[in-house]
């Protein structure tokens, strides 16, 4: 397994569109030590994507004003 491959399903396993097959690739994938590299890396890159999100969307809902007031 590749990384983009391993990118691809923990993608889809984080939109929930993951199916049993390939559930069980990722599965199979954690106990070969030579493929947990690659989804760790893919799953660390989706964490730090959604992080960047999620602080982007948090700045951009927060006013300046509001939080200099308290």
């Amino acid at each position: 397994m590749e990384k983009k491959k391993s990118d691809d399903l923990i993608r889809k396993l984080v939109e929930n569109r993951l199916t049993r097959r390939e559930f069980e690739e990722i599965i199979s994938g954690i106990m070969h030590g030579e493929i947990a590299p690659f989804l760790e890396s893919s799953l660390r890159d989706h964490f730090d994507e959604a992080l960047y999100r999620y602080n982007m969307e948090t700045k951009k809902n927060t006013d300046p004003e509001k939080e200099f007031r308290k």
